[in-house]
């Protein structure tokens, strides 16, 4: 009788059924969305631990193997093996080899090798490495720093090595590479000596462009890769790392021997790309849906397959699915009582407003999908003076900041573009420059080599190295990359040169100037425009605190350095006079030997 009675129950009933079928569809389709958004997110969150971890990983390693690269080149390391292989010449290569078989039988069994062992232990090689690594500290990342000759026999070390003999390990044989020399990373192993995991990179130490033996270094795994793994995002979750084979390397919580990596959890998490994958074969969860975060560890892969014992490296995510899920039992529960609520309400209100907002509703919605669409200068309009009004007013406040904000971001992405190309020339610069710096020259051939690579990374014109008399011999210019010149240009060219070196040689400071022809500090060279350059810039080569000589490079049109510009110079300028210092240093010698022999 109820429902035959008036219009207005029928609206009403109507209303609640609607409101009730409408609502149980709304919250269904809201969960699935939900459910799925939540472990898009959550998943993207451990993707990103997981990058992350890799990516901390590999900057750590590429920064011990190159850590390993400077220490072996270091002239202590280098002079030690020289000198211990300089005992092998002119001997019998079965004899010296079954000289240094003896010894390591001796070093096993503790019989006559003390000797060796003060040799090994109190060079300056050995105390040059103690420097750098403290044996005795209880949180170092390694367990042994060991240099051997080219027989494979410790000549240095930081503490007494376990063995006088490595040439038949290999990462001896890797580095040493039939004496090219290369540098080499292992992969995580049982020592036996130590009962304990051990990561080694090695490098080879070289002279002359021969390798004449191999510094290791022998890394604690737990500390090595602890600290790297500890990232995470809730209680329970921890990253570990795995070889492409299937063998866990690394878990900062388990021991390794309670894991059992079943084959489709590590097909899942080995792709070559970072990702997340929901599963039910986790290693500490099986049975029950898991979300793992994974990625490789890129480096590698990018290193040849002699290293990291021809595998490749995956960090990848585990959590307890309990707390993974918790954010998604939440929406649940919160989204019942909010469509139970919603039904009650739209039961009682709907009727009284709906042909009022049903208008305004829709203009709303036709604003939201046009400036969804990507139309930002579509506005809302709606006169209806309550809450309605208000949101559109909101809608349309927010597709002005919407474009303000895109506008912002391309400009934003412009100006990090442009940090970005002139950072990677910035690193070039470094690099070339780091890279002749390194080669074994005479100091000519090295100032020489230099010029020529800043002149090239500069995209200079010319350039002129000047050094003080006593340092240089009787010529102050020491090398030049210059285009033939008139007479009359260079005089005036000399002449600038030789008073602006001895005001950067008092200062210690980079002298530039955009256009040498108005420049004030030189109206006494007039006319300066005789030179034929317009732009100069001279970079004080400077070593512990004294300048060796300066570095001019020349511009045949305006150029203007930047602030950033001008502190690389400087930088640039302190690593060559160090190497200026060192050449000076060593060349001497050599001379000495050479006369002696």
């Amino acid at each position: 009788m109820f429902w035959k009675k008036s219009l207005k129950s029928k609206i009403v009933l109507f209303n609640f059924a609607v409101g009730l079928i409408s609502g149980v569809l709304v919250l269904s389709l809201v969960y699935m969305i939900g459910t799925h958004t939540l472990k898009q997110s959550i998943g993207s969150s451990f993707r990103e631990v997981a990058e992350s971890t890799g990516g901390a990983l590999q900057n750590m390693i590429y920064h011990h193997l190159e850590e390993a690269r400077l220490l072996a080149s270091s002239a202590s390391v280098v002079s030690i093996v020289d000198e211990s292989n300089s005992f092998y010449t002119g001997e019998n290569p079965e004899a010296v080899q079954e000289r240094v078989l003896e010894i390591e039988r001796r070093w096993l069994h503790a019989q006559g090798a003390d000797a060796y062992l003060m040799e090994v232990l109190s060079n300056r090689a050995s105390l040059y490495l103690r420097e750098f690594f403290n044996p005795d500290a209880g949180d170092s990342a390694y367990h042994s720093v060991l240099v051997t000759n080219i027989q494979g026999a410790v000549v240095s070390s930081v503490e007494r090595p376990n063995h006088y003999y490595y040439g038949d390990q290999a990462w001896w044989q890797e580095a040493y590479y039939h004496g090219a020399g290369k540098l080499f990373v292992g992969t995580i192993e049982m020592d036996p000596d130590l009962g304990k995991k051990v990561f080694v990179i090695s490098a080879p130490i070289m002279k002359k462009g021969k390798a004449i033996g191999v510094l290791a270094l022998v890394h604690n795994v737990d500390i090595f890769f602890q600290a790297l793994t500890s990232a995470q995002i809730g209680e329970t979750d921890h990253t570990m790392l795995m070889g492409s084979n299937g063998t866990l390397l690394f878990c900062p919580i388990h021991p390794l021997e309670e894991h059992q990596l079943s084959p489709a959890l590590i097909q899942a998490i080995t792709p070559e790309t970072a990702g997340w994958t929901a599963s039910r074969v986790d290693v500490h969860y099986p049975g029950v849906e898991t979300i793992n975060g994974h990625a490789p560890v890129e480096i590698t892969f990018d290193l040849g397959i002699e290293n990291f014992g021809g595998e490749k490296w995956f960090i990848f995510t585990s959590q307890d699915p309990r707390e993974t899920y918790a954010p998604i039992w939440t929406l649940i529960t919160w989204m019942a009582v909010a469509g139970l609520v919603g039904v009650i309400v739209f039961a009682l209100l709907g009727i009284i407003i709906s042909s009022r907002i049903v208008r305004p509703i829709r203009e709303l919605q036709k604003g939201a999908e046009t400036i969804g669409g990507g139309n930002l200068n579509y506005r809302i309009t709606i006169h209806t003076g309550d809450e309605i009004e208000d949101l559109a007013s909101k809608f349309n406040k927010m597709a002005s900041k919407l474009k303000l904000f895109y506008i912002g971001l391309e400009e934003d992405v412009r100006k990090k573009g442009w940090k970005i190309e002139h950072q990677s020339r910035e690193l070039l610069i470094l690099y070339s420059i780091a890279a002749i710096l390194n080669k074994p020259l005479h100091l000519k051939e090295l100032l020489s080599e230099t010029l020529h690579k800043m002149l090239e990374v500069m995209e200079a014109d010319a350039g002129i190295i000047w050094m003080p008399e006593d340092l240089a011999g009787k010529l102050t210019v020491t090398a030049s990359r210059l285009q033939p010149l008139s007479s009359e240009a260079m005089e005036v060219l000399v002449e600038v040169i030789h008073h602006l070196s001895q005001e950067i040689m008092l200062t210690g400071e980079t002298w530039t100037s955009e256009n040498i022809a108005v420049d004030g500090r030189l109206e006494k060279f007039a006319p300066i425009a005789t030179a034929s350059f317009t732009s100069l810039v001279g970079i004080p080569l400077r070593a512990r605190n004294k300048c060796l000589g300066v570095l001019y490079i020349l511009y045949r049109d305006v150029h203007a350095l930047t602030t950033r510009e001008e502190q690389l110079m400087a930088s640039v300028g302190d690593q060559i006079g160090v190497a200026i210092e060192h050449a000076l240093t060593i060349q001497p010698s050599q001379e000495d030997s050479s006369t002696k022999a």
